[in-house]
């Protein structure tokens, strides 16, 4: 997750304007004095203050993943982070927001991915079936991330009462629609389509939690094809 940050950013000049290269992209162009080369002093600022909060929220995840969310401090996530103390308090006002912009960041980053992915999916099956490897994959890639979304979300109730029904929404949207398009194409059977969502993201949610408490190493996403046939046939025999 880290970014190359702005003390190894570079430049490269091009047209008599200069790009500056910071995390691992071409991503502004920069207007230069030249005779000065002198950048704006704004975009910057805005960089660097944009690399110092993602380094505190990726040093939470590994402080929260290590010592649990209540027995975390925020000092601890400072000297993870590489800053002091009262720097972590001009970007978040309590641990508490740091855990929300957690989950608020990656259930958004994912849910782009996967409307992203399922773009040229049209088979309701195979939707399912993708739906379910982003979310193992996702999760897969990173244990520390999958402890704080399995484990500490849920020790949390207030915090669990606020975002199941606003940012969890968007997510159970794409898989009751999917549920939905099966239906009315004579895929899937007329169960409501709130309890199927719930169904089929608990059997996933249980996949990855399996996962944590197995301490093993494997492929979590190699699950999905399975699993969505489970949840599509059943286990009896047809």
């Amino acid at each position: 997750m880290g970014s190359r940050g702005i003390s190894s950013s570079f430049t490269k000049k091009m047209l008599g304007t200069f790009l500056i290269f910071f995390d691992e992209k071409w991503i502004v162009w920069l207007n230069v004095n030249e005779s000065s080369f002198t950048f704006e002093r704004e975009v910057f600022m805005k960089l660097k203050k944009e690399e110092k909060r993602n380094k505190i929220i990726h040093a939470a995840i590994r402080i929260f993943a290590r010592n649990g969310y209540f027995n975390s401090r925020v000092s601890e996530i400072a000297k993870e982070a590489g800053v002091a103390d009262g720097t972590i308090y001009i970007y978040f006002k309590s641990k508490n927001e740091i855990l929300s912009a957690i989950f608020d960041e990656a259930l958004d980053k994912f849910v782009r991915v996967s409307e992203d992915k399922l773009k040229s999916i049209f088979d309701p099956i195979e939707r399912l079936e993708m739906i379910a490897f982003l979310h193992l994959q996702y999760l897969g890639a990173n244990r520390d991330l999958a402890t704080v979304f399995q484990i500490e979300f849920r020790h949390n109730i207030v915090f669990m009462e606020k975002f199941t029904r606003s940012k969890l929404r968007d997510y159970f949207n794409i898989i009751r629609e999917t549920i939905e398009t099966g239906q009315e194409k004579n895929i899937f059977r007329q169960l409501d389509s709130k309890f199927g969502t719930k169904l089929f993201f608990g059997m996933i949610d249980e996949m990855v939690t399996s996962w944590l408490l197995s301490k093993k190493e494997y492929q979590l996403e190699n699950s999905a094809k399975s699993l969505t046939h489970a949840f599509v046939f059943g286990l009896a025999e047809c």
